[in-house]
């Protein structure tokens, strides 16, 4: 009787073990020489400050496409990929009046914050990078063309920071999407750190992924992944301007063509509450920001 016993267990173990075992995923970017990828992206935010007592609103709504174009891949599946971005368009709405830039036009909008934004625009809108990044994600050296990175140089002015580095800008057309070596089951989770400079210190910002199986949208098969940021400021002392994180949260989900290894959408909400200090004035600021990512046409 024992012995059919632990026969029982040992097949029910086996069993679950099984069951496990297949739900388990290897996670890979599956690259194709010639292959073309658009993207475009949506951010809408809302940006409040209390100044003294006094309350202003600034939205913002900004249009950025994209495009990956695999120029070769080696024998491991690695790949040499050009990233394009295209078209930039911005719409912002401030207690100063309505400013539209689009990268389409090559002329500054006539208002102050339009002068000051058009050039960071014009400078990334048309700018070619080269990198390589293997089937889990990891990208390697960026290659812009001199004259493009001292047209980013020019347009790097105040309140920039690293915004318009080659690292930031690998971070913001790969989405810093990188995949464990080994496969992964439900409930599992991964983080991918990033950092960037500020004028006003250096900002820590993390990104915890979370598998959640298959899911089907649209007749096709995606992997789920949740997004979670986590955002921490590290003050420089010598800044003019002190910014303190209140709090910070964020969520998202991300959703992965296995089959033909590619990210089809990516949507993340963020808020965030500041304390800003600056020439002896302090401003209290939250933002509200949702970005939306998505392939425009996924080829099977």
């Amino acid at each position: 009787m024992k012995r059919w016993m632990s026969i029982s267990v040992a097949c029910l173990v086996a069993f679950v073990w099984s069951g496990a075992a297949q739900a388990q995923v290897t996670l890979r970017y599956k690259f194709k020489e010639g292959e073309k990828l658009d993207y475009v992206m949506e951010q809408k935010m809302k940006m409040n400050q209390d100044v003294a007592g006094m309350k202003i609103q600034t939205d913002m709504n900004q249009h950025m496409e994209m495009s990956w174009t695999v120029q070769s891949v080696d024998s491991k599946g690695a790949a040499k990929i050009k990233f394009l971005f295209g078209r930039i368009k911005m719409a912002l709405d401030t207690p100063m009046g309505k400013v539209e830039i689009d990268s389409n036009n090559k002329e500054a909008p006539d208002d102050l914050i339009g002068k000051m934004l058009h050039p960071a625009v014009s400078a990334i809108a048309g700018l070619e990078m080269s990198v390589a990044m293997d089937p889990n994600g990891h990208v390697g050296d960026v290659n812009i063309p001199e004259k493009a990175l001292a047209k980013l140089k020019e347009a790097s002015g105040p309140g920039m920071g690293d915004m318009l580095t080659p690292d930031s800008l690998k971070k913001m057309a790969t989405q810093s999407l990188v995949f464990p070596n080994e496969a992964v089951a439900k409930g599992k989770s991964w983080t991918e750190k990033n950092s960037m400079m500020m004028p006003f210190g250096k900002l820590n910002a993390d990104m915890q992924f979370t598998y959640h199986g298959e899911e089907e949208r649209n007749g096709t098969t995606l992997q789920k992944i949740s997004l979670k940021p986590t955002l921490k400021m590290e003050a420089d002392p010598k800044a003019e301007i002190a910014v303190k994180m209140k709090s910070a949260e964020g969520k998202g989900t991300l959703y992965f063509d296995n089959t033909i290894g590619r990210i089809v959408e990516v949507a993340l909400h963020q808020t965030m509450e500041m304390e800003v200090e600056a020439a002896g004035a302090t401003v209290n600021q939250t933002i509200d920001m949702s970005t939306l990512l998505k392939l425009k046409k996924s080829a099977r």
